[in-house]
């Protein structure tokens, strides 16, 4: 992706021009989850492997069922274009936890859509990532290393975090979470819009830090797929 590049532009080489409205899956779910969820789905519409709504819907009331039946179950009602179909994934979803909860998360946002598209004469189209997303903008988690390995001052980290902040607020975007590791790489989860060139902004926010004292590395890890271990960052800038 180029550094003028958004992800809508990206989105739209995919699958051309956008004519619908965006939805965002929200809560971080992990990338494997989703593929399993999506490529099970292919193979029901494939085979027409679905349960009937009521044999759904009492399948997810069932205590006692395996994984395996409640995620043929979700899958069934996902499908459907029907408020009770809607209506018992939220409640499972009340009760529910652990990757299971993240299939019904999944299926509940797909029958919303369904259900919007035909009440707004919309199409809906729906982007997932592993960290999810927030208010019409994607998570994203950001570890950029301290130049030079050095330790930085309480008044440098201070100067760091203002001028980041600011340039991140100028660019639409919002900083979740931020903070300096002790193993001298700042650390942070950001929302920002599809709109927004990603390499931009960070080597943005990054050259106005440097502007007061050369702190930060211009290589920095980037990822929306998951929040990465400490020792996973530090193997990647300090090997």
């Amino acid at each position: 992706m180029s550094i003028d590049e958004t992800i809508y532009d990206k989105i739209q080489t995919i699958i051309g021009n956008l004519d619908g409205n965006l939805n965002i899956l929200e809560e971080e779910i992990d990338i494997n989850i989703q593929l399993e969820y999506f490529e099970l789905s292919k193979e029901f519409k494939k085979n027409q492997l679905y349960l009937n709504k009521l044999q759904a819907i009492e399948v997810l009331k069932s205590a006692n069922n395996k994984n395996t039946e409640l995620k043929k179950a979700i899958l069934s009602l996902s499908i459907l274009n029907d408020v009770e179909a809607l209506r018992a994934l939220e409640q499972f979803l009340k009760q529910s936890n652990g990757e299971i909860r993240k299939w019904a998360l999944i299926a509940c946002q797909e029958n919303k859509m369904l259900i919007e598209s035909s009440l707004l004469d919309q199409n809906q189209i729906f982007i997932t990532t592993g960290l999810g997303g927030k208010n019409g903008k994607l998570r994203y988690c950001l570890a950029i290393p301290v130049s030079n390995k050095k330790e930085l001052s309480y008044a440098e980290q201070n100067i760091i975090t203002e001028e980041f902040s600011e340039v991140i607020s100028q660019f639409g975007s919002t900083i979740e979470e931020m903070y300096f590791s002790d193993k001298n790489y700042l650390f942070g989860l950001v929302l920002v819009p599809l709109k927004i060139p990603i390499k931009r902004l960070f080597a943005t926010a990054i050259a106005h830090c440097n502007e007061y004292g050369n702190f930060l590395n211009t290589d920095y890890l980037i990822t929306n797929v998951k929040i990465p271990l400490e020792e996973e960052i530090v193997s990647y800038f300090f090997k």
